[in-house]
């Protein structure tokens, strides 16, 4: 059924204000891994998946009483899905906002290299086992996992110039190459309301302005929070 357009502007709104109103949020699960029963468990060295990436009942319970040990110094590679469902090609992101993300000092001293995933590398249907293999490939020692979903709209002013407002939340996880564990996850919200410029061609770039602010500003945070969690495990 397709919803009417004003119906859709409408949500769109109301969702945007409610979250912009709420402000900024970060929200991080550490998982077990910080705590120091969990130093006390087996080491698990290798992922347990068996066919069609499915795991058993019995390496199912071998994960959950296990550890996984991090390299004193990673390797990471970086993929950044798409907001669109039947998709996973990168959006344009400006070039300042890219140059930030991939400098190594803001993922703190652990970090040895972050490699983007070229999108040649992963098939269609993307799965869970294939980002793992992109990873390998790459001899990245952990994979962030990057996934943006965003929201816009605009309101209009009769004597004074209109105003577009983005909502960004990414998920991010951190999979450990070795394994397949996900021992770090996050999810991240920013807002950014900005005013039509006057080389602004319509309102659409206004709105498309916006949006982008926003997941500027919640990208920017990504690697400050693995930072954070590289610092407290071992």
């Amino acid at each position: 059924m397709k919803i009417p357009n004003q119906f859709y502007r409408l949500w769109v709104s109301a969702f945007s204000t409610l979250i912009f109103f709420s402000c900024s949020s970060y929200q991080v699960k550490d998982g077990p891994m910080t705590t120091s029963e969990y130093n006390k468990r087996p080491e698990l060295s290798q992922a347990l998946f068996g066919p069609n990436d499915i795991l058993s009942e019995s390496n199912i319970q071998k994960v959950l009483t296990s550890k996984i040990v991090l390299p004193k110094t990673l390797n990471i590679a970086v993929i950044r899905l798409s907001d669109a469902n039947d998709s996973y090609n990168f959006q344009t992101l400006d070039q300042i906002t890219v140059d930030q993300f991939y400098e190594k000092k803001n993922w703190g001293p652990r970090v040895q290299s972050i490699t983007p995933v070229p999108q040649v590398m992963l098939p269609k249907p993307l799965t869970f086992a294939s980002l793992r293999q992109a990873a390998a490939l790459l001899q990245a020692d952990a994979l962030v996992v990057v996934k943006p979903a965003s929201y816009s709209d605009w309101q209009f002013k009769w004597f004074e110039k209109n105003k577009g407002k983005g909502v960004t939340t990414l998920e991010v996880l951190l999979v450990d190459t070795r394994t397949s564990v996900v021992p770090f996850t996050a999810i991240i919200t920013e807002t950014a309301e900005v005013i039509k410029a006057d080389g602004d061609y319509s309102d659409y770039e206004l709105i498309l302005k916006a949006k982008k602010q926003s997941e500027a500003k919640a990208m920017s945070q990504v690697a400050t929070s693995v930072q954070k969690f590289l610092n407290q495990v071992k």
